[in-house]
């Protein structure tokens, strides 16, 4: 039982009345019906009465459609209905949702209508006056009619099928109609509609269509928390396309500014983080002026000592864009703060955000009085993914010359032998193959057995940790052996050189590691020391060799120039490599003469070895001035030459 004052007299709301209220409904007088039907609704608001009030469902269906009033006031009891799942089957019975989507198509035309008469009319008079306060009184009522219809139906969207029957019934398009009214409760609803909509492509598509990110970038001017919070998780869910986060920007500068109130900063940041992705994000001025000091203090800042990864997010999309990164840096201290936050908190994203900054040649050098502090913190990670970034921001170190003696600081933490000491863990832990002399690239083998490598390759490892702290720590390597000292001290552990080999063998698949390693070799190649200790490694050149013709054109190209190099300094590996760029360079000629697939690796020649040696003699038999084709096709001696199984006949073991 309820109280409620109505008609300007305290009145008790009984189910024990419920008759006299029905009875009300067959009266003549329209206030009548419309003081039984807000008895009823007042009714309903109690739980325990909706038990009672169900089997009357088809009266208050068919009673609701002759005034607006009673409408409200039955559509608000079925409203009560919709909020319990068991309820949704009878609302369905009595056809409650077609109802309601007949009702929102006729007053979106009636709306229509009395907004053409109310820009018809003037205050210049008091019947006109009049007439408009009849219009204002009117639009209030349709908007809360507006307001329980669409409650109703988002109630009833539980229902995944119910849902879709909305759709097909061009529900979106009075949603996004309904966007121009003023009430912000109204708006609340619509938009949370739109918001679950929006989780499904095709629905965003109808939204895009009916122009609505026009339509929610006005409602940003309104001060209702409710309806700016979900406001923007609408935003959040279209932004996901990217076809539409360029037609967001321009809410950028009100997010900076909603920054500043707890109730909104977890969207905000998430939105901010969203559009971040974009290239002209940093454009705007507002992204450079405000937002890396408002970012760079609530990292900094943050209490605890993890900051929210959605914040954290913003900051590293932010900090790889070098004009903001180098305005948080010069604000009050910034690197230096971070650094300190980094020093005490051991933060893995914020050590990811320190790193983008590190990345931009103009910021590298504000490093360098922190560099012995940052390789201490190498050698003493507590984590994998730290240990990733910390080697991440020491490899960037080198973009500055002069001043750092990095040979010193290696000696200082013994960097070098911890270095290998890790590089051996990992390969152990992952049951890395250290006997394998050959890749799957190189190697004679049938397709079995290659698979089988590769499998087993794939199961050793432990996961993307491992290949993440292997690539970084290859690159650091031979980011520091631009030095000659530190190419000296990384020699002096020569296992590190045969470490790197077989990591090098183990990941043919993993294009990144394969490039950064042979990076590496390149330039070990310039240093007596190292070179000494990579030429050693002839397995791995013979893999060098066949990566020439790699499909990857950066692979290919850094084998061609190793090769160049070790054509001048090892004349052991001259043959080897004039054969090998021989065959690729007359591939089509050979073809042409064999009439044989040309093979595409050194391995492969021993299959059709006979037959090549076959078809040469009956060439020469039948052109016995062999001696100057040389110089008819513009190649070398055909002695040295056009013997195709000679060739491979001395060297063949070796590639056994």
């Amino acid at each position: 039982m309820s109280e409620s004052s109505f008609g300007g007299k305290e009145e008790v709301y009984s189910i024990e009345y419920l008759d006299d209220y029905l009875e009300k409904f067959y009266e003549e007088n329209p206030h009548a019906k419309v003081k039984g039907s807000h008895c009823i609704m007042m009714l309903s608001r109690n739980p325990v009465n909706l038990q009672y009030l169900v089997s009357h469902g088809r009266t208050l269906r068919e009673e609701g459609k002759k005034s607006m009033d009673l409408m409200i006031n039955i559509l608000y009891v079925f409203y009560s209905f919709s909020h319990f799942s068991q309820f949704h089957e009878i609302i369905t019975k009595f056809k409650v949702g077609a109802v309601v989507m007949k009702a929102l198509a006729y007053e979106e035309k009636r709306f229509e209508e009395l907004q053409k008469k109310k820009q018809k009319l003037t205050s210049t008079n008091h019947q006109q006056q009049e007439e408009m306060k009849k219009i204002e009184t009117t639009i209030l009522k349709q908007e809360n009619l507006l307001y329980v219809c669409f409650r109703i139906l988002l109630n009833l969207a539980e229902n995944i099928e119910i849902e879709t029957k909305m759709r097909k019934r061009n529900l979106i398009l009075h949603l996004v109609n309904a966007l121009n009214r003023g009430n912000p409760e109204l708006l609340g609803v619509i938009i949370t509609f739109l918001r679950k909509l929006s989780i499904f492509q095709e629905n965003r598509k109808q939204m895009v269509e009916a122009n609505i990110l026009k339509q929610v970038v006005e409602l940003f001017h309104y001060e209702n928390t409710i309806l700016l919070n979900e406001s923007i998780r609408l935003l959040i869910n279209l932004s996901f396309d990217s076809q539409l986060r360029p037609h967001i920007l321009s809410v950028v500068p009100r997010l900076i500014e909603l920054l500043r109130f707890p109730d909104h900063f977890e969207y905000t940041v998430k939105l901010l983080y969203q559009l971040s992705q974009e290239e002209n994000f940093a454009n705007q001025p507002s992204c450079i002026d405000t937002l890396p000091f408002i970012v760079l203090e609530f990292v900094i800042e943050y209490p605890g000592t993890r900051v929210s990864k959605e914040l954290m997010a913003l900051a590293i999309n932010l900090s790889t864009y070098e004009q903001v990164a180098s305005k948080m840096c010069l604000h009050n201290k910034g690197l230096s703060r971070l650094l300190e936050r980094l020093v005490r908190t051991r933060d893995s994203l914020l050590g990811k955000m320190i790193r983008n900054i590190s990345q931009h040649v103009a910021l590298a050098p504000q490093f360098k009085p922190y560099i012995n502090e940052l390789i201490g913190m190498c050698t003493k990670a507590e984590t994998d993914e730290l240990l990733v970034e910390l080697l991440g921001i020491v490899g960037n170190m080198q973009q500055f010359k002069g001043g750092v003696s990095f040979a010193q600081l290696l000696k200082q933490y013994d960097f070098i032998n911890f270095i290998y000491s890790y590089l051996k863990k990992i390969i152990s832990s992952s049951s890395f193959s250290g006997s394998l002399t050959a890749s799957h690239k190189s190697l004679q083998m049938s397709s079995s057995q290659s698979s089988s490598i590769i499998m087993n390759s794939i199961t050793n490892v432990q996961g993307d940790k491992d290949d993440d702290i292997l690539l970084e720590m290859i690159i650091l390597i031979g980011t520091l052996l631009a030095d000659e000292e530190c190419a000296n001290i990384i020699s002096n552990c020569a296992p590190i050189v045969s470490t790197l080999c077989n990591i090098f063998i183990e990941k043919q698949e993993d294009d990144e590691i394969v490039l950064q390693t042979m990076y590496t070799f390149y330039k070990m190649l310039f240093y007596t020391t190292t070179r000494e200790l990579f030429l050693m490694q002839q397995h791995v050149i013979k893999i060098i060799v066949d990566l020439y013709t790699d499909d990857n054109p950066n692979i290919s190209s850094l084998s061609e120039t190793m090769l160049d190099i070790i054509l001048e300094i090892d004349p052991v590996w001259e043959d080897v490599i004039k054969k090998k760029r021989y065959f690729l360079y007359n591939e089509k000629w050979l073809q042409e003469v064999s009439n044989l697939p040309f093979p595409k690796s050194v391995h492969d020649v021993d299959e059709c070895e006979h037959r090549l040696r076959k078809q040469q003699l009956e060439e020469e038999r039948q052109n016995k001035s062999n001696e100057d084709l040389d110089e008819d096709d513009g190649m070398s001696d055909t002695s040295d030459m056009l013997d195709v199984g000679d060739v491979y006949n001395e060297d063949i073991e070796v590639w056994q």
